[in-house]
């Protein structure tokens, strides 16, 4: 009988707790949002439409509008998803290594497509994980493997145990050969006249001089590319960060408070070359002790591989949606770079839902911060893969008004009590259990005649 009483009591207290948890994600009104803008357009019950997503609602957004609701005119919730305008990916043909010679310090593979050569290609992609490496690259083209044709030369490296450059995909002339016949071989550089050398914090980078070592290659691909493919779309918008200087660590830390999708920062160097490490933090909050480790990374204005090479830019971790950024830039005996201006650059993002009627208005609600990212079934039917074969309409989204239908504070209040009557009962659950156990103990102490 006393079991059945516990087991009641217990069941009650997880009731109530349920209630309230239900409570605290309460369906979503229009009242929840300070802002609004309109998806502007006609539109067709059960049609696909998409919708560019502008600067002016990201600044009112956060979590890159992934937290944003979209309502009809009369109230209903509708399932929408957000995605990148990104590149679109090139279709590649793997080769078959046919052969492979070494003799003299160069390594000559016979390479053949597996498909018949039905279409051009220019780009050959060399797939390997090694690092630390430089090498010339010759190419020739034919169709018996008895007469080759020229196609260019090209080289690939690697130097991301010093800076972040790499390049593995070789560029040739376009061709439809069957059959390619590489030759590789370690860059020589000319002592005579030797390249960039820069001493920085007792690394010596030669440029002219690389490290002479094989490379393990996973295989060979080729695609082609004219200009004309799909290209990403970017949108910027200019930031005004707080940069400050470190004496006594010798570092430059760059503040950003940001509501954009964060992706990258392009600084404004004004210095004729450099390098220098970069690491990078983030938080949802402005205290510096909450920042957490995002990634280790650096940029360069420098001469390598005969190349100019410029990474002006520092890439955010993909899916980061913090607030707040802590960009710490490593100058060690160097003076501090000159930064003109900075800017913040990521992909365009489009908004994708279903009409559910005709000529319906829809709104898309945004502003409030303590709202949680959704994720809705219409993203496993338009994913990032088929959204530009699916036929969208598209409709535009107009400018960011304040909703007058908005109540100040009320899910922060509404969320606040909520939370303590849990903990409150979380509490009392847990007294009410301690006190039983120890009943529990106190009786079987009794019964047996022993002190507890």
């Amino acid at each position: 009988m006393k079991m059945a009483r516990t087991k009641i009591l217990f069941i009650s207290l997880l009731g109530i707790l349920g209630i309230l948890a239900g409570d605290l994600q309460a369906q979503v009104a229009l009242s929840n949002f300070p802002y609004k803008a309109r998806l502007e357009g006609m539109t067709v019950k059960n049609m696909l439409y998409r919708a560019t997503i502008g600067t002016g609602l990201f600044e009112k957004c956060s979590l890159a509008c992934l937290n944003s609701r979209i309502f009809d005119s009369s109230g209903r919730e509708i399932p929408y998803v957000i995605y990148s305008n990104k590149e679109a990916p090139s279709e590649a043909f793997h080769l078959e290594v046919l052969s492979l010679d070494e003799k003299q310090g160069r390594s000559v593979l016979i390479l053949k497509r597996k498909d018949d050569p039905d279409g051009m290609v220019n780009i050959l992609e060399i797939m390997t994980n090694d690092h630390d490496f430089h090498k010339d690259v010759f190419l020739e083209g034919s169709d018996d493997k008895k007469t080759w044709h020229s196609l260019g030369q090209d080289s690939i490296y690697d130097f991301s145990s010093q800076v972040v450059l790499r390049r593995t995909a070789v560029s040739m002339n376009a061709n439809r050969y069957r059959f390619l016949r590489l030759t590789m071989k370690e860059r020589k550089g000319k002592i005579a006249q030797p390249g960039l050398r820069l001493h920085y914090e007792g690394l010596d980078l030669s440029t002219s001089l690389p490290r002479d070592k094989k490379i393990y290659i996973r295989g060979f691909s080729v695609t082609f590319k004219n200009g004309q493919e799909k290209k990403a779309v970017f949108d910027h918008a200019e930031i005004w960060p707080a940069i400050s200087q470190d004496e006594k660590l010798k570092n430059t830390e760059i503040f950003v408070e940001t509501r954009f999708p964060a992706e990258s920062l392009v600084l404004d160097i004004d210095n004729p070359y450099y390098l220098r490490n970069v690491t990078v933090y983030g938080s949802q909050s402005k205290e510096k002790r909450d920042m957490v480790l995002l990634c280790r990374t650096s940029i360069h204005n420098l001469s390598i591989a005969g190349r100019k090479e410029i990474r002006n830019y520092i890439e955010f971790p993909g899916g980061t949606h913090y607030g707040y950024y802590r960009i710490v830039i490593e100058n060690h005996a160097n003076p501090p770079l000159t930064i003109k201006r900075i800017s913040q650059k990521w992909t365009r993002k489009e908004i994708f839902f279903l009409a559910l009627d005709n000529d319906r208005q829809y709104w898309l609600y945004t502003g409030n911060d303590s709202m949680q990212p959704v994720s809705y079934d219409i993203a496993a039917i338009v994913t990032e893969e088929n959204k530009d074969k699916q036929g969208a309409g598209t409709l535009t989204i107009g400018p960011v008004v304040s909703n007058p239908e908005y109540k100040t504070g009320t899910d922060q209040e509404k969320k606040a009590r909520i939370e303590k009557i849990i903990l409150m009962i979380v509490i009392g659950f847990l007294v009410v259990v301690a006190a039983f156990f120890l009943y529990c103990l106190w009786k079987k102490a009794g019964d047996t005649g022993n002190p507890i």
